[in-house]
């Protein structure tokens, strides 16, 4: 038997991924944020409903992987600061 354990990367890519936007306010393709664990997040422009029947924004995670994103992601964020 297994446990059934979710780590904090997982639990972040879970909670993080999709905005509401009655809690977080509108979202346009591009938008960059900065979740409370530290992620950077970019609107994909993509809508999902939830099982409540909410429109949920979709986000991508920026990482290291994606240099060139992530650098202008970073400055735009440090721009609106």
């Amino acid at each position: 038997m297994t446990a059934n354990i979710v780590t904090k990367r997982q639990a972040c890519a879970r909670h993080c991924a999709y905005t509401y936007w009655r809690n977080h306010g509108p979202v346009d393709t591009g938008d960059v944020r900065r979740c409370e664990h530290g992620k950077v997040w970019v609107a994909t422009g993509r809508q999902r409903e939830s099982i409540y029947f909410h429109v949920l924004d979709e986000w991508e995670r920026l990482g290291w992987w994606t240099p060139i994103a992530y650098r202008r992601a970073v400055r735009a964020l440090e721009a609106t600061k």
